[in-house]
């Protein structure tokens, strides 16, 4: 068995040429960024009643043990084609808002992947949840179109452990480079490590 450190784009041992940023929204509408480091970044968790009521379209009841969180991940850095991210427990949404219209085309939902709807009382407009999947690649400069946030495992008192997003950065040289970063929940809130 041979073991060989890893080394940078610059040669150097165990440094990454890009930086993950993970966010939120805020209160007033306006991004939160933290930029990943040895030091956590927690943000707050949105449990499945922030959503209100929910109707399950498919009736698969995939939604029933995961919960929802704002958190999403970004990442800079130079010369970067494409980002792969994985989540090995739980799945990439993406929030959708609806019309009444589009809301009774269950065929259309469902194809799309918009498994589960909420509303609020005496409103037009509906708010779906659209599953991406436990994977998905996005090009660098497009980053900013597909604003994907999590949701992951929970058995009804926790978030599930060893919970891992890997993170594959592309470069336009066709080598790439891989952090992981670890997702723990902290009493009301998700906090993100990289590992």
């Amino acid at each position: 068995m041979i073991s060989m450190p890893l080394f940078n784009l610059s040669g150097n041992p165990k440094g990454a040429n890009f930086t993950i940023t993970a966010y939120a929204n805020s209160t007033n509408g306006n991004p939160l960024h933290t930029n990943l480091s040895t030091e956590k970044a927690t943000f707050e968790l949105l449990p499945v009643e922030r959503i209100g009521v929910i109707t399950s379209i498919s009736g698969n009841g995939n939604g029933n043990n995961l919960i929802f969180t704002d958190v999403m991940l970004n990442i800079s850095g130079k010369d970067i084609d494409s980002i792969t991210y994985t989540i090995n427990k739980g799945i990439f949404i993406e929030d959708v808002t609806l019309t009444a219209d589009e809301v009774k085309n269950k065929d259309r939902l469902l194809s799309e992947k918009i498994y589960t709807i909420s509303s609020e009382p005496n409103s037009a407009l509906f708010q779906g949840i659209k599953e991406i999947g436990p994977t998905f690649t996005v090009q660098y400069n497009e980053q900013d179109q597909y604003q994907y946030s999590l949701a992951i495992p929970h058995n009804g008192n926790t978030v599930e452990d060893d919970i891992i997003i890997s993170v594959v950065a592309k470069y336009a040289d066709g080598n790439s480079e891989q952090q992981n970063v670890v997702v723990n929940e902290e009493s009301s809130s998700i906090s993100l490590l990289l590992k």
